[in-house]
């Protein structure tokens, strides 16, 4: 598969951090050894799946550019968060959704980021 990193500024990809605010905007939590996100990534944190309304969540989806002819990448430094989401896009059609479960600060300093560092939830519809 083509290398996370090349399709960094790839429109056929959005690569969605699911960390709190804190995280996103530079704050060095969850013991990772910096702040801040991927670059072109956009932020829907997991925290919203508990308290907005899923009619809310599709649109809030839209909003944030994750639409369902997109590659997803999903990350966060806890994968019960990466999970949930994942399953939440599953349920709302979307087939091209990729779990990022490698160390995450690898992540956020680009070195050897690709999608083998990912798998794949579900074969995408043909």
């Amino acid at each position: 598969m083509e290398n996370l990193k090349k399709n960094l500024d790839n429109p056929d990809y959005v690569i969605v951090d699911l960390r709190p605010d804190e995280a996103y905007n530079g704050w060095k939590i969850d013991e990772i050894s910096r702040g801040g996100h991927i670059k072109n990534a956009v932020q829907f944190p997991a925290a919203w799946l508990n308290k907005v309304r899923d009619n809310e969540i599709v649109n809030l989806l839209e909003e944030k550019g994750i639409k369902k002819d997109k590659n997803v990448v999903l990350y966060h430094s806890k994968k019960e968060a990466i999970d949930k989401m994942a399953q939440k896009l599953l349920s709302l059609g979307y087939d091209k959704v990729y779990k990022f479960e490698g160390k995450l600060g690898t992540v956020l300093d680009l070195k050897s980021i690709s999608i083998r560092n990912t798998f794949f939830i579900r074969e995408p519809s043909k």
